[in-house]
């Protein structure tokens, strides 16, 4: 299968360049609003900036960017890239929030941290941000104790597991002291290190590949299959995509690993998780390169539940943001008339916000868009 997971030079200039000109305005970011909540039942408890901080940052950028001199191409692609790099400093505030467990100047540190943990392909380095909060000896104990076991900052986990208070052991016995989900991780964490198994690194990696913890985590996946023999990854790559549910990171993160061959047999089970990996951000701008490479594994009715997908996420999405939008009017152009034919008349629920999408240029407001789904059917 002859497919280009690379990311282009201009997709990679084009970040960078965004990157640095949010540097400089980081430093305002008003993130009064996220502190550690009272109790969490178990909630994913979602805090964001406010979108008076987006808008306002969104046109300081817009300057700087016209200060640049550019094509009006050029300009366009560059300003599209505010958003989604916008977001990824959210969506990691937003994570840091989630796991923080007794109020220091985590957050603090987090802001402080972001220039330095951009990585090329316009995402934030999470895990590189981790740890320089779980090497922060100004910070309480359990707080870098969560951040270092949830983005595997090895290194550092037994070190402060050893350090904490026999109370500070005793909050993650606590039905409600985390989201499940994290606390699963930390408590797969704790059941290794009090275990009497050797904490070498080479056999904490055999160790977690007898887990699940490998395959719920992605920066726990990073470490253990960058740490295998190419066969050996290979093995346990396929094992943990195919026939299987998988998160969006994840399967980003392989997409960029894997080799041809195994993309083709990933697409080949698991078609539609493949698709979603490539319409997550960064990967979705070099979606439409790739599109005529799946209709060979992507059936009518996997083709009518990701063109419903692409609709929900476009209403689901915060901002005014045209990427899902050409995705799906790429998605849909490309696909066979008979997949066209077939869907239409499958997603007559949703035909207003499909035909909304596919007959504008570029863009549209958010507003407009939802107006659609409030009009009813005829």
């Amino acid at each position: 299968m002859d497919y280009c997971k690379v990311l282009s030079l201009q997709h990679l200039s084009c970040s960078k360049t965004v990157q640095l000109l949010f540097n400089k305005h980081i430093p305002s970011i008003d993130v009064s609003n996220m502190a550690p909540p009272l109790i969490r039942f178990k909630l994913m408890i979602i805090r964001t900036i406010p979108h008076s901080e987006y808008r306002r940052l969104k046109k300081q950028l817009e300057m700087d960017i016209k200060k640049l001199n550019l094509s009006v191409a050029l300009q366009k692609r560059m300003e599209s890239y505010i958003t989604p790099i916008f977001c990824e400093i959210e969506e990691w505030l937003n994570a840091c929030f989630l796991i923080w467990a007794k109020k220091d100047d985590t957050m603090l540190v987090v802001m402080k941290s972001i220039p330095h943990c951009w990585s090329t392909d316009g995402t934030l380095d999470r895990a590189k941000s981790a740890k320089l909060i779980a090497r922060n000896n100004n910070l309480l104990l359990i707080n870098r104790f969560i951040f270092a076991c949830i983005y595997c900052v090895y290194e550092e986990i037994q070190n402060l597991w050893e350090q904490l208070t026999p109370k500070d052991k005793a909050y993650f016995l606590e039905e409600n002291s985390l989201h499940s989900y994290l606390n699963s991780i930390i408590k797969e964490w704790i059941t290794y290190l009090e275990s009497w198994l050797n904490k070498d690194w080479q056999f904490c990696v055999a160790w977690i590949l007898g887990t699940k913890l490998w395959e719920m985590n992605v920066y726990v996946m990073k470490r253990v299959l960058l740490a295998l023999t190419p066969i050996e990854r290979s093995h346990y790559l396929l094992q943990a995509l195919i026939d299987k549910e998988v998160d969006s990171d994840v399967m980003r993160f392989c997409l960029m690993i894997m080799t041809r061959d195994e993309l083709e047999l990933v697409c080949k089970a698991s078609a539609v998780q493949v698709f979603k990996g490539l319409a997550s951000w960064p990967l979705r701008t070099c979606f439409t390169e790739i599109i005529d490479k799946f209709w060979p594994y992507i059936t009518v009715e996997e083709f009518t539940d990701l063109v419903s997908m692409l609709l929900h996420k476009i209403k689901d999405e915060k901002y005014d943001y045209p990427d899902l939008a050409t995705i799906l009017k790429k998605f849909w152009s490309k696909s066979p008339p008979r997949y066209r034919r077939i869907a239409g008349e499958n997603l007559r629920d949703l035909s207003r916000a499909l035909y909304f999408v596919l007959r504008f240029e570029y863009s549209f407001t958010k507003q407009a868009y939802l107006d659609c789904w409030s009009i009813p059917e005829e």
